[in-house]
């Protein structure tokens, strides 16, 4: 059994989240900066054994009491958690051996009375024999079940987070909070995480869950990220185009599957996270029933129902708490584990919240009202029915509003964006954009750049703002009469220019519209039909700032 110790760089941006959850425990290698981990290259392997009626009655720690071996159910459990939980997370092997006198794992599992002062302990690496031990009490209260083995085996109880916690020591990873096993000062050396980041929903490392939410069923983001920076990543897994599907039971948190990275069916209503190794992956939320949604695309973000973020509290442990202070909590929901990216998201048909990545990203968002933020990256937003805010964000990106009145801002970059049907607002923003408002009567506004504005249908209102600009008037999309033609606020002559359609022929009148006098363009060529309306500009002055456009 041998063990290393790797050192914390002081300018780790993420020296606390990860520094909290890999210090020494007390006695150990004493030093406040490292870390004790399983000395393994990537590909190693680390063994692990249970403790044997043979070897149960051998085992030399006074502190340890009623050593016993844990059931066969158990031990099916924790195979499936090195397999499932903890091999898609890094490069490592975990390989049972038979525990005999002369033979154990670098891992040992077992029952011991802890009576009620713990439900578990585990000793982190290193180089003498008890590291690595882990002890899972067979004083629980059983709530229903057979034995204590069978309790800590039931996925997305308490008493398995027990488990996935305690095997999570015996890698080197520590609570994030100045606690021990009864909650407790620990005296143990910082960092420690605040205490309002220092939850399950982020650690199950932590021992703070707010009292009748749902427990984990897989390792939390900063228990992935404090284990890959022991032992790298896995990049491997998962490493294709992945589709994640989601479903929504509360009535089914103990599914065996949700305790497995490669379960691509999640249940919202649970604690989860998904670790991806890469490919052009997606989230297909379409099966989730009618309701409010929250969905952060970005790699520790979450996925949940809007009720739950913030829903909850807790305390904290009696080390950490002050007197009536407590700590919100999200109730439920899947997390996406540190430096995973997921591309593409298919929303709800309620109305969802989502908040793109800094990589391009394909958004659908169904029929409810929506409000999309793409931030970086070159996004495809497609908002469908419902009124949708879209904000492209950083980056080119297309953004179409869908069936109803939408509210679309191109961000910046060099946007294209359509608002579809319905009486929308598009706004260019930062960046040479397009503009394109559909059916109905529309509001364009490009914003600084050299924007491109076409109304297509309805009375639109089209105004530039900076740059040079162009505004389109399509001989396809003539109006009427002049109540109802599209309307340019703020053509700049010499700057801008007026596309029309390839053979239309302007003619100019000098009128009023809306008690604002300007010019009339009608297309001579299609029986004088009604093109649009330049607010504060003679004919003589639109002059011939005219542009053939195709459109």
């Amino acid at each position: 059994m041998t063990a290393t110790t790797i050192v914390l760089p002081a300018q780790d941006p993420a020296r606390i989240e990860i520094g909290s959850l890999v210090r020494p425990d007390p006695g150990d290698l004493g030093f406040p900066t490292s870390a004790p981990k399983w000395d393994r290259p990537p590909g190693g392997s680390v063994t692990f054994s249970f403790v044997t009626a043979e070897t149960a009655p051998l085992y030399n720690e006074p502190d340890v009491t009623g050593v016993a071996p844990v059931n066969a159910n158990l031990q099916n459990a924790i195979r499936s958690i090195f397999t499932n939980l903890i091999e898609p997370l890094i490069p490592i092997q975990f390989v049972e051996v038979l525990e005999n006198p002369s033979q154990q794992g670098d891992i040992r599992v077992m029952l011991s009375s802890l009576g009620e002062t713990a439900d578990g302990q585990a000793q982190v690496p290193g180089l003498d024999a008890l590291a690595g031990d882990v002890q899972l009490s067979s004083d629980i209260l059983l709530g229903g079940f057979a034995s204590a083995s069978d309790a800590f085996a039931a996925v997305g109880s308490d008493n398995f987070v027990t488990v996935i916690h305690e095997l999570a020591h015996a890698l080197g990873l520590s609570h994030p909070g100045n606690y021990d096993g009864n909650g407790t000062s620990g005296n143990t050396a910082g960092p420690f995480l605040p205490i309002g980041l220092d939850h399950v929903m982020n650690a199950v490392m932590s021992y703070n869950l707010a009292e009748g939410d749902p427990s984990p069923t897989t390792y939390m983001p900063y228990d992935i990220q404090a284990l890959q920076y022991l032992y790298g990543k896995n990049t491997t897994f998962n490493n294709t185009d992945t589709t994640y599907t989601f479903s929504f039971d509360p009535n089914n948190l103990n599914n065996p599957a949700a305790a497995d990275f490669k379960e691509l069916n999640i249940n919202l209503a649970g604690k989860r996270t998904i670790w991806d190794g890469g490919g052009r992956d997606t989230l297909n939320l379409l099966g989730l029933p009618v309701s409010n949604y929250y969905f952060d695309m970005n790699p520790g973000g979450l996925l949940t129902d809007a009720s739950a973020r913030g829903a909850s509290s807790y305390e904290g442990q009696a080390s950490q708490q002050q007197p009536g202070v407590t700590y919100p909590v999200d109730r439920f929901g899947t997390r996406i584990a540190f430096d995973v990216q997921v591309e593409d998201l298919w929303g709800t048909q309620g109305n969802d919240e989502v908040v793109g990545s800094s990589v391009d990203n394909f958004i659908f968002v169904g029929s409810g009202n929506d409000t999309v933020n793409g931030n970086d990256g070159a996004d495809t937003v497609s908002g469908n029915q419902g009124l949708d805010v879209v904000n492209g964000g950083n980056g080119n990106d297309l953004i179409v509003g869908g069936r109803d009145s939408d509210v679309l801002t191109g961000g910046e970059g060099n946007d294209i964006l359509n608002g579809n049907i319905g009486t929308d607002r598009v706004e260019g923003n930062n960046g040479n954009d397009f503009l394109f408002g559909g059916q109905d009567s529309d509001t364009l506004i490009g914003g600084e750049g050299n924007d491109t504005l076409t109304g297509d249908v309805g009375q639109d209102v089209l105004t530039g703002n900076g740059g040079s600009d162009v505004y389109v008037l399509r001989s396809a999309a003539a109006a009427p009469d002049l109540a109802q033609s599209d309307i340019i606020t703020d053509f700049e002559v010499g700057i801008d220019l007026i596309g029309l359609t390839p053979g239309a022929t302007p003619v100019l009148e000098a009128t009023t519209l809306n008690g604002i006098s300007g010019t009339l363009i009608r297309d001579g060529n299609a029986g004088n039909a009604i093109l649009g309306f330049v607010n504060n500009i003679s004919p003589e002055q639109i002059g011939n700032s005219y542009l053939s456009v195709n459109l």
